[in-house]
């Protein structure tokens, strides 16, 4: 009756946001090495 939520991973988000796997890990723990217009961009592209 109702279908299975699928979790988004690291690779969905990649993938959608055009940046390595590594970058969203980076970005999802406040990693060092990711600039601000990359963090901006990322979180702007995840969110629509």
């Amino acid at each position: 009756m109702y279908d299975k939520i699928r979790k988004t991973t690291i690779q969905d988000a990649a993938k959608q946001t055009g940046v390595r796997n590594a970058t969203v890990s980076r970005v999802l723990n406040n990693g060092e090495g990711i600039s601000k217009n990359t963090y901006a961009d990322f979180i702007d592209t995840l969110m629509t």
